[in-house]
């Protein structure tokens, strides 16, 4: 696995107490949303950022995405591919994220009291920047 990659930052950074805080930075956003499950809008950015920060729990991270929507959540990683996002503010909620070597992929769904007025939506982050 190169150096150079996303899920070797993670790990690497998980893996080094004396370490706190991890930057990802990419040099591509792409925001989708849904309704009922069907495509409503694309909207896309130059560069996005997400901050990484170790809590108590070893199992738990914090992270928190700086873009547009900005908000703070706990994140359940497991060495994987694909991890839950937990404690996330209201009215987000049924969130989950998806990364590989390049990518990092937020879904979540934007909570209504009302089942069918709900919102899905998916960040996805791409060209991540090696070099920062």
């Amino acid at each position: 696995m190169p150096k150079t990659n996303l899920l070797y930052r993670l790990e690497n950074f998980l893996d080094q107490p004396k370490l706190k805080k991890l930057n990802l930075r990419f040099d591509q956003l792409d925001i989708f949303s849904f309704y009922q499950g069907k495509f409503l809008t694309v909207k896309s950015r130059k560069k996005g950022h997400v901050i990484i920060t170790k809590t108590k729990n070893p199992n738990e991270l914090r992270m928190r995405v700086m873009d547009q929507l900005i908000f703070s959540c706990a994140l359940e990683f497991t060495k994987g591919k694909k991890s839950k996002m937990h404690n996330v503010p209201e009215p987000l909620g049924k969130g989950h994220i998806e990364m590989d070597a390049d990518r990092f992929v937020l879904h979540y769904t934007m909570e209504s009291q009302k089942k069918d007025q709900r919102l899905q939506f998916c960040f996805v982050y791409q060209q991540f920047q090696h070099d920062f």
